[in-house]
């Protein structure tokens, strides 16, 4: 296990300077205020410092000088009213800045979801590619998180390394011992206190697994959908002890981080002791030798006592920048994922209007060593064919889809348009080839419009108000008080319309014809419908994509009789080919399956009419 988690750390690709500039690119290319207010920021904390270090020592002078009450009211107010006039900036900025950071935060966040919509399909199916994008979903998900809290932790090291400085240059005046031993404590308490909070960082997966159970368990209690079953099977008590069970897990690695911290604490009291102590004694020395002056002993006296908190808090934040750079290194490592397809560049499309898609010995497997999906599959789109991909589940259906509409690249093989293989073109522009609907259809929380065109620019509302007419949700659009620009989805939007499951089948049509492409695919998008509904709605898809090749995937045979020519898909290979009458004649697989369909339909139909028949107190 220890070797795991020392592998899946192991490839860090950036440094901090690296991960820095490209935060710095970020925000000049977003928000260019952020990295100045940064600067003024700690250029007016160390002007706060350094006029506060002086007051007191200058005032003090003063009075032993004595100077006139008007010289000393007069320097007393420049130094209140500096000091006011440099905070209530500091505020002021401090008020302000919130805005920027979130923006490139929020440009991160747009940048993460931009990949996972547009990367290589492929990728989506990839372990690899999963695990890099939650873990930059992660590190952009909050106002803590190192995409936002690098800034803070950048403007901090900015300050404390201007307030060393100054402080440098006025201890090493008295005597370099005071800043030798400063270094040396400060160095050693920073390296106890990092530990611990290594220690913690190296555990953070830990500690989030025993948050995600917690959480997990939560949810359980309050799904509304498990209501039922944790009252009838008595699963209270089992989900309390589940919770106390994990709770006492989360404490005790709490305890522990605990200990580690006090222990950590205790040795930092322990050595900020012996460092006063030694620079106190020293500095009371040379006062009553006569060697320095009392408004001098202040000055010294504060600066020893804060050289310290300048001297750990770089070093700190040194720490903490190294941490948040290791997250945006995996934010930028998942931005950099490699795409295998050819998106920027690529050839033209060569569309015809007889356009002919070839698969020629092709082979896809999902992981190595697996069973092949397909395996040295071969098949011709006629140009403006109707062709079915029937089978049971699992036969290789979808995964065949895939392949045509180059979601998925074959293992072996290669997949041509009219002669050239489609790796060769930019895929954005090959998927343009095709309206395709899937059993996963996406239903946008956004107007009728919109949904039927998937776009916001070049609406034609012509257009738009043909293909409703021809999908036959016209009357229904026509009814709603906004008509086509009618917001769905009311789980975003109070005022939306819910579509009923028919009416939806209709939307989907009427976003494939819209599309007008020159390839129409249905992959079983009716799966949820009866079997004649099915039937009813490929047919009417049918007549409304005569001058295009269409793909229907099915695995109720009765939905796609109409078709020129049917594959039956098994194990990833064509077992029979031919119409459907055809099919029926050779008596094998095909025609036994549409057997035992059409009887169990027939069954259902029978058992519906015999209840319809019972309500309506009817006889048989």
């Amino acid at each position: 296990m220890e070797k795991e988690e020392n592998k899946k750390e192991e490839p860090i690709k950036y440094g901090i300077l690296s991960n820095v500039l490209f935060m710095l690119k970020t925000s000049f290319r977003t928000y260019k205020s952020v990295p100045v207010l940064i600067l003024l920021e700690a250029l007016l904390y160390a002007g706060d410092n350094l006029i506060s270090i002086f007051f007191a020592p200058a005032v003090l002078t003063l009075i032993q000088n004595n100077a006139a009450i008007k010289n000393l009211l007069m320097v007393i107010f420049g130094f209140a009213f500096s000091l006011m006039l440099l905070r209530g900036l500091l505020s002021y900025l401090q008020t302000n800045h919130l805005f920027g950071r979130i923006g490139v935060r929020s440009e991160l966040i747009f940048m993460i979801g931009d990949k996972a919509m547009t990367t290589s399909y492929n990728n989506l199916d990839n372990k690899d590619f999963e695990a890099k994008k939650n873990k930059a979903m992660d590190v952009t998900d909050g106002n803590s998180e190192a995409t936002e809290a690098v800034w803070t932790t950048l403007q901090e090291l900015l300050q404390y390394l201007l307030c060393f400085i100054i402080y440098l240059i006025i201890l090493a005046s008295l005597n370099l011992n005071i800043i030798l031993i400063t270094l040396l404590t400060a160095c050693v308490s920073f390296f106890i206190t990092n530990s611990v909070s290594s220690w913690m960082y190296k555990k953070r997966d830990e500690e989030n697994k025993h948050v995600n159970h917690l959480r997990y368990i939560t949810q359980i209690g309050k799904n509304k959908n498990l209501a039922k079953d944790i009252r009838l099977f008595g699963m209270e008590s089992w989900l309390k002890e589940l919770y106390e069970k994990h709770l006492r897990l989360y404490s005790n690695f709490h305890l522990e981080g605990e200990k580690r911290y006090f222990f950590a604490d205790l040795a930092d009291l322990l050595l900020t002791f012996l460092r006063n102590g030694l620079i106190y004694f020293w500095l009371i020395s040379l006062v009553l030798q006569k060697n320095i002056s009392v408004p001098q002993f202040i000055l010294y006296f504060a600066a020893a006592g804060t050289f310290t908190q300048w001297v750990s808090g770089i070093l700190n934040k040194v720490s903490v920048l190294h941490k948040q750079s290791l997250d945006i290194s995996r934010l930028r490592e998942f931005f950099e994922f490699k795409e295998d397809y050819r998106f920027e560049k690529g050839e033209a499309i060569p569309l015809k209007n007889e356009n002919v898609i070839e698969l020629k010995n092709v082979s896809l497997l999902y992981s190595e060593g697996g069973t092949p999906v397909l395996d040295k599959f071969n098949l011709t789109l006629k140009p403006k064919e109707k062709l079915a991909i029937v089978g049971l589940n699992g036969a290789g259906k979808t995964s065949l889809v895939k392949l045509i509409t180059g979601l998925y690249d074959p293992t072996e093989g290669e997949v041509l348009f009219n002669g050239r293989n489609i790796k060769d073109f930019n895929r954005d522009e090959y998927y343009k080839c095709f309206s395709a609907v899937f059993q996963e259809f996406s239903i946008l929380p956004t107007s009728i419009a919109v949904n039927i065109t998937q776009t916001r620019e070049g609406i034609n509302k012509e257009r738009i108000e043909e293909v409703l007419k021809l999908s036959g949700l016209y009357d229904k659009v026509q009814s709603l008080p906004q008509k086509e620009e009618t917001r769905l989805c009311k789980d975003v939007f109070f005022d939306a319309v819910e579509l009923s499951g028919g009416e939806t089948q209709k939307l989907l049509l009427a976003r494939a014809l819209y599309r007008d492409s020159p390839f129409l695919i249905l992959d079983e998008p009716t799966a949820a419908l009866d079997p004649i509904a099915e039937h009813e709605l490929y047919t009417k898809y049918n007549d409304l994509s005569k001058d295009k090749t269409s793909i229907f995937i099915s695995h109720r045979l009765a939905s796609t009789r109409f078709c020129d020519r049917i594959i039956f898909i098994k194990d990833g290979k064509i077992i029979e080919e031919g119409t459907h009458d055809a099919l029926l004649k050779k008596g094998r697989e095909y025609a036994h399956l549409f057997e035992v369909q059409s009887k169990y339909y027939k069954e259902e139909q029978d058992k519906e009419l015999h209840d319809d028949l019972k309500e309506d107190g009817g006889n048989l």
